[in-house]
């Protein structure tokens, strides 16, 4: 089950009390609910994979109205897997995906110590580990948390120094869900986090809820496996990072820890926080008011988005600064922070490292797009942004190809092979959402008269759009999808020149065949390899801008001798892997100037490759709608007249509709002199045509 939640998260210190939210809003009333007893273990690889992409993974199970003493929660587990998260005006927002399970507590009496007067001191604020382990724990809480003046209940501590807790297994479901952000790894458990949750809900006066806040004291310890335990995840680990060209079959790795045993680090992490989670369709006014009304009585916005993240701080894990890391580069990625300028070659990377680079960005779209995806989240733009990655990147490594060693090649072309497998699959399913979506908007356009064929000729481009998506679904959810994110994973850490093996002769020339150097025709030429992948991409990549131009000029060339639209399609081919190409060069070139004509190429080859791609999607849409009629003919489910009254209906909104996507063909093809004479300026192909001719 999937649901949005809409939460805001506070920070309160110690001694600080719930305020009264009577007349908060006009007309609601405040309603007291049960207290809870919550107990949730998280799971993760061994170095975070899931948190570095703001996924969390637990099962929870909870208790309510009951000390703990009372016996086991009267209510189902479950299982959750919460999405990344958006932040707007201190409001989180996050798609969570649950499976309701029979209820395992998730630690055994052995875990969990008597309550203890010496060890109740007041709830603490997370604290970084900056010192020894014998100073931290004299400055964390252990044991109880003592009452926090809304119902006086006081939180057990989570496993003590030295304790083992029990684990369940992960849910299987879940694990698969999450395999590629995994990348095959282990999920193991990684945290368990204790809270005692006092509630009350916000109504109208006819009874709506409008909102719940919950204060939370929470308890919290970071788990860590036995030696045994981790000799195993690292043996697995290792065999999971095997590249591509491995056997068949054996991408997979298990995917969840067993049960086993696990050690909680001590002391314990003890904090309280506050939650207001907005009700289904009430209004953010609603989370404003009241996220107002704590403010004043003196609770601050959280600093951490999750009670895990506030956890794992405390402890400063050293994954933590990868996460930092990484955060850090997905900034520059995504422009929000200014790239370093290059000064000269000596402070260009090499091509070697632009297309680590380059893989880097490849998987990180990827797997940003995974979970929308398999969940199919109906926002098309999951998969178009998917296969604009896949395809950039296979363009360069087709545009470099020449550079590549035959030692080196057998790897590095069974990759882009790969890619353009899943992007074949990523295609289908693109292409039958614009299609669907024109059909609509051409549909509506037409009289009510058409009505009921535009409903039999909608049926079958829903149809296909179904069978694309299943089979990008089945794609995505097999080693082989596993094995090509593996692959590029290492193509990003190693580069080209380090890669650890390859496929061999025979599986080298049969990738080749398929995605390697190509035609004679398709080649860059040898002019650009004289400088190898050790060579400054600021070299290197206006030499490869140079020659895929050379091909652009010679596919307009051949359009104009032979105006059919395949030839006219083989311009925009080339006019994507010139853009691509450009793209990549903007931040390595060495002058404003230059990185300033390049980003301009980019903007026209993009303008010049939509109108040629309109051109070509209305010459398939148009084949595609002639055989609508004969493939309503084949379709079971309509007989007698009904199929003949579908086929007349059908043909004649067929005939409107070919007549419209023609006239897009027509128009398209007219305008594209236009687009080809803004692409076509000596002074904006400066950085890689003028400079060097």
């Amino acid at each position: 089950m999937q649901h949005l939640e809409q939460e805001a998260k506070l920070a309160v210190g110690p001694g600080w009390t719930l305020p009264d939210l009577s007349g908060v809003l006009p007309g609601a009333q405040v309603v007291p609910l049960p207290p809870l007893h919550l107990e949730a273990t998280y799971y993760d690889t061994a170095g975070l994979r899931l948190l570095k992409r703001h996924v969390t993974f637990r099962y929870r199970w909870e208790h309510e109205g009951a000390s703990r003493r009372g016996g086991q929660p009267s209510v189902t587990g479950t299982w959750t897997v919460k999405l990344p998260s958006s932040v707007e005006n201190a409001v989180l927002s996050r798609t969570e995906v649950t499976w309701d399970v029979p209820a395992q507590r998730t630690g055994d009496r052995s875990a969990r110590p008597a309550d203890s007067a010496r060890s109740g001191g007041p709830a603490r604020t997370p604290a970084r580990r900056t010192s020894p382990a014998a100073k931290a724990r004299g400055t964390m809480s252990r044991g109880v948390v003592k009452g926090n003046g809304s119902g006086g209940r006081s939180a057990r501590g989570t496993a003590g120094h030295g304790a083992r807790a029990a684990a369940p297994q992960p849910l299987k479901a879940a694990a698969d869900l999450l395999s590629a952000l995994a990348l095959g790894e282990q999920l193991r458990p990684v945290a368990h986090i204790t809270t005692q949750r006092q509630r009350s809900q916000l109504r109208t006066s006819d009874g709506r809820p409008l909102a719940e806040v919950a204060y939370d004291t929470v308890t919290g310890t970071v788990l860590t496996a036995r030696t045994a335990d981790l000799a195993a995840t690292a043996a697995t680990a290792a065999s999971a990072a095997r590249p591509a060209g491995r056997p068949a079959g054996a991408a997979r790795t298990a995917r969840a820890a067993g049960p086993g045993r696990w050690r909680a680090s001590d002391p314990p992490v003890s904090f309280t926080e506050v939650e207001v989670e907005l009700a289904e369709g009430s209004s953010l006014e609603v989370l404003d008011a009241i996220t107002a009304r704590l403010i004043d009585a003196g609770a601050c916005p959280s600093g951490s988005k999750s009670k895990l993240m506030a956890v794992l701080q405390a402890y400063d894990l050293p994954q933590l600064a990868d996460m930092r890391q990484g955060a850090r580069a997905a900034n520059r990625r995504a422009g929000r922070q200014r790239p370093q300028r290059n000064r000269g070659d000596r402070r260009s990377p090499t091509m070697s490292a632009l297309i680590a680079q380059q893989a880097r960005s490849c998987i990180e779209v990827l797997l940003d797009h995974d979970l929308p995806i398999k969940l199919e989240d109906p926002e098309p733009e999951h998969v178009h942004r998917s296969r604009v990655a896949t395809r950039r990147l296979r363009s360069l490594m087709r545009a470099i190809g020449p550079l590549i060693t035959e030692g080196e090649g057998g790897t590095f072309h069974a990759l882009r092979s790969e890619l353009g497998w899943l992007g074949a699959a990523l295609g289908a399913a693109r292409d039958s959402d614009v299609r669907m979506k024109e059909l609509e908007d051409q549909c509506a356009s037409l009289g009510e008269g058409d009505a009921s064929g535009a409903k039999w000729v909608l049926a079958v481009a829903s149809e296909d759009a179904g069978i694309a998506h299943r089979q990008l679904l089945e794609a995505m959810a097999s080693d082989r999808y596993l094995a090509c994110l593996r692959s590029l994973e290492d193509l990003g850490q190693r580069g080209v020149g380090e890669a650890p093996g390859s496929l061999g002769a025979g599986d080298g020339a049969a990738a080749g065949g398929v995605g390697g150097r190509g035609a004679a025709d398709e080649s860059v030429g040898d002019s650009a390899a004289a400088g190898g992948l050790g060579q400054p991409a600021a070299i290197g990549m206006p030499a490869l801008g140079r020659q895929q131009w050379r091909l652009v000029n010679k596919a307009v060339k051949r359009f104009r001798t032979d105006s059919s639209d395949e030839a006219l399609h083989k311009v925009r081919i080339q006019t994507k892997r010139f853009r691509y190409i450009a793209e990549a060069a903007v931040p390595v070139l060495p002058s404003a100037e230059d990185r300033r004509a390049a980003t301009d190429t980019v903007k026209a080859a993009t303008k010049l490759q939509d109108l040629l791609g309109a051109a070509h999607d209305a010459a398939l849409n148009e084949q595609w709608l002639r055989d609508v009629p004969s493939r309503l003919g084949a379709a079971g489910g309509i007989s007698g007249r009904d199929r003949q009254r579908a086929l007349l209906a059908a043909a004649i909104t067929v005939g409107e509709l070919v007549a419209a996507v023609r006239t897009v063909q027509l128009e398209r093809r007219a305008e594209w002199d236009k687009g080809w004479a803004r692409l076509n300026d000596p002074k904006m192909l400066r950085w890689a045509v003028a400079r060097h001719s």
